[in-house]
């Protein structure tokens, strides 16, 4: 599991933006680790921490921000994603990997925390996963995990339907889409079953479901009416 990851031309350019912007020894730093990833001959695998200190890459970062605003630039910073991705390393070394010409930085997480964060102060979770096992689920959890087997071949109470050309994103967010998800609603209906629907925003929900007849949530609701009213 990653917690956040960075590239080596971030940190290239981060040295650019130092170097730019009056901090030398920083810059320099910087280019010393560049090319020290770089260098690395291994295809991947933990690799020591050359990165500088957050709290000097987050004091060069708001100088350099304050600076572009007075310069009609965005104040976006890749000193700042350097100091982001510090923070996630939490201490720890990041992880090394290669593909192709790319090379990457991963601050990788301990699966058993995040797992136990996720399910935390929850009284019941339904998880559906194809590439992780009940047995795994129960030992990181700490606590029993009962496991439902659905579809081929233990039997024909669920199925999954692949629809092609729908997709959700910004710039093609129009009535066919609507209309497209609207359909995808009708599957179930039309066969007699039910179906889950998961859509990315409550402005596409409320759109899909405008004068249609279905269950569904409102923008707002804590979890307990969810769990009431489901």
């Amino acid at each position: 599991m990653v917690r956040d990851s960075v590239s080596l031309k971030t940190i290239v350019k981060a040295a650019s933006e130092a170097e730019r912007y009056g901090f030398g020894d920083l810059s320099d730093r910087l280019r010393e680790a560049a090319e020290y990833y770089g260098g690395l001959l291994r295809a991947d695998g933990e690799a020591e921490d050359k990165l500088p200190d957050y709290e000097e890459m987050v004091i060069a970062c708001e100088e350099v921000q304050e600076k572009k605003l007075r310069e009609n630039y965005a104040p976006t910073s890749y000193l700042l994603s350097l100091a982001d991705f510090k923070a996630s390393l939490a201490g720890g070394r990041p992880l090394l990997v290669r593909e192709g010409r790319s090379v990457r930085l991963e601050a990788t997480s301990d699966p058993q925390e995040v797992i136990r964060k996720t399910y935390g102060g929850w009284s019941r979770a339904v998880t559906l996963s194809a590439t992780v096992s009940a047995e795994l689920l129960g030992a990181m959890l700490g606590e029993g995990v009962t496991l439902l087997r659905a579809g081929w071949p233990y039997g024909d109470n669920l199925r999954a339907w692949l629809v092609k050309g729908l997709t959700t994103k910004f710039e093609r967010r129009d009535e066919r889409m609507v209309a497209d998800i609207r359909w995808v609603l009708g599957l179930a209906a039309g066969r007699g079953e039910r179906a889950l629907v998961f859509l990315p925003s409550f402005d596409i929900l409320y759109e899909a479901v405008r004068g249609v007849d279905v269950l569904h949530e409102d923008r707002g609701l804590s979890q307990e009416s969810v769990d009431r009213d489901s």
